[in-house]
Parts: structure tokens; sequence; C-alpha cells
């Protein structure tokens, strides 16, 4: 059971496809381009911008999201350049968990490469119903 970072040491030699899947799902969630997770800080900073009440809080959002990329970059640092302190630790990855890792994997470029598309529908949307 994986229980803690140490525990992901050297998992991309057994487990390549997860390794690359997990790092890139990272990257996503702290807002590198052109996956899904930059688009979406890019839209919400830009829509704060619009308001100078809310400079404050794109600040602190931006602060945030260099400091969740320290924490992100550990994890994939423990995937592929870390070597295991012992007997690495017995991932059981199933079909469920692996179709799910790669439906989320291809979301996450989809919308990323598509995000202006997708902005566009949703303020059509929106349009719509007012």
């Amino acid at each position: 059971m994986t229980e803690s970072i140490a525990d992901l040491a050297g998992i991309s030699r057994e487990k390549p496809l997860f390794a690359f899947l997990f790092a890139m799902l990272l990257f996503s969630l702290a807002g590198i381009p052109p996956l899904a997770g930059f688009f979406a800080k890019f839209y919400l900073f830009r829509a704060a911008m619009e308001n100078p009440q809310l400079y404050w809080l794109v600040v602190l959002g931006v602060l945030n999201s260099v400091i969740s990329v320290y924490y992100y970059l550990r994890i994939t640092v423990a995937l592929y350049m870390r070597e295991p302190d012992g007997e690495p630790v017995a991932m059981s990855i199933n079909l469920p968990a692996v179709l799910a890792l790669l439906i989320t994997a291809a979301a996450t470029l989809y919308f990323g490469m598509q995000a202006q598309g997708l902005w566009l529908a949703a303020q059509r949307s929106v349009l719509g119903l007012l």
C-alpha cells in the first residue's frame, strides 16, 4: 500500500505507463501548458483580473500555484529519479484503474487542446440562459 511519497520511488521502472500518466496529471494540476489545468487557471485568473477589487486574489492564486509546483515536482522526482529504500511497494493496478487513468489523461489532454472552443461553448450556453 502506498502511504507516502517515498513509497513511489522508482515506480517508473516497474510501471512506466502509470508513472507517465501520473506525472502528466500532476503537471496539469500544477498548471503546465498545454494541459487542461493550465487553461482552467488561466481563464479563472483572467476573469478575476477584470475586477480591480480581485487583484489580491489573483496574486494569492498565482503564489499558491507556484508553491504547488514544488509539491507536484517532489512526487515526479520520486517517480523517476529516486531509488526505492528497500523492496518496492507492491501496486496492484487492475483494468478499471488503468481505464480510469487513460480516460482521465485523454480528457486532460483534449480539454487542454480545446480550451478556447470549450470557453466559447460555455459562454454561448450561459448567454442562452439569460
